[in-house]
């Protein structure tokens, strides 16, 4: 049921609270893990052991694309607080 806008100005005299409050460390958090999760998921939905020569290189590789989604999602959000498109 829509409220006319002198209600609204009745019940939050100094505008609405907002329900969710922004945490940037949080949403590094999560944006970083999404990334990590995201790219061992895909590596172990293309797992084939039998293609696997030596075992070393390939953790590497995967250690090493990890690091890279990491280091690809902070740079995302970092690079977005330096041109002021963030909040927090």
């Amino acid at each position: 049921m829509p409220h006319s806008p002198a209600q609204i100005a009745e019940k939050f005299p100094n505008g609405p609270k907002p329900r969710y409050q922004f945490k940037a460390l949080d949403e590094l958090g999560w944006f970083v893990l999404v990334a990590v999760v995201s790219v061992v998921a895909q590596e172990l939905l293309t797992f084939d052991g039998g293609a696997i020569a030596d075992w070393r290189v390939w953790l590497i590789a995967l250690l090493s694309a990890v690091v890279r989604a990491a280091a690809g999602a902070l740079l995302a959000y970092f690079g977005k607080q330096a041109i002021g498109g963030g909040r927090g």
